[in-house]
């Protein structure tokens, strides 16, 4: 917003750590790029090999070579369940559970390309077909609820009750809602601060 106000160049995308076990950015970096028109370039997709298949139940989250020695020590349940679901996806659809955790990460909004951390041609090779991968809805659907964040207050409490409170029930941007149970409870208090007020100016109030 600085840019825009001093006519600077604006920054038009952004990096961050994004993949189905790293969620977190969705409470304000994502809404902030589509909010304000930048591309969104996430780095670890594959939160750095712990969701590639690499590390599995079988293997006891033991591997070999590259960053294993590192990365395996860091692998934890959220990871292992995650690698459930994707090995589910990919028989399911005769693919990889690379392609699988790289098709739904670019298929998100505002997301415009993915940086790859692959180590090998052929690690290389295999990520680049995510882009021909479509997911079906529910399997979408399935590694949604399984990895949903959770977001710091006050987004969730924005998501459930911030529009209801402020559009009282009207269509703003394409974007309805109900009106909240505390609406007129609201409207009354406002309507009497407002009414003190004139009266305390000596200005003419309409009670009806």
């Amino acid at each position: 917003m600085i840019a825009i106000t001093r006519g600077w160049a604006p920054f038009i995308a952004t990096q961050i750590e994004y993949s189905l076990a790293e969620r977190s950015s969705e409470a304000e970096l994502l809404p902030m790029a589509t909010a304000m028109g930048m591309g969104v370039i996430p780095w670890a997709p594959l939160a750095a090999g712990r969701i590639s298949g690499k590390y599995t139940r079988q293997n006891g989250a033991q591997a070999e070579g590259g960053r294993a020695a590192l990365m395996g020590p860091r692998v934890t349940e959220k990871h292992l369940q995650i690698v459930d679901a994707l090995t589910e996806a990919a028989l399911e659809l005769n693919t990889t559970i690379p392609r699988v955790a790289l098709s739904w990460l670019q298929n998100r909004n505002a997301v415009t390309t993915t940086i790859l951390g692959a180590r090998l041609p052929e690690h290389l090779e295999d990520n680049v077909q995510a882009l021909a991968l479509e997911l079906p809805t529910e399997i979408t659907d399935s590694l949604e609820k399984l990895t949903t964040p959770e977001l710091p207050f006050p987004i969730e409490f924005l998501n459930q009750n911030a529009k209801a409170l402020h559009q009282g029930s009207t269509t703003v941007n394409g974007v309805s809602t109900r009106l909240h149970p505390y609406g007129p409870v609201i409207k009354r208090i406002i309507t009497d601060l407002f009414h003190c007020c004139a009266r305390s100016l000596g200005l003419p109030v309409n009670n009806g």
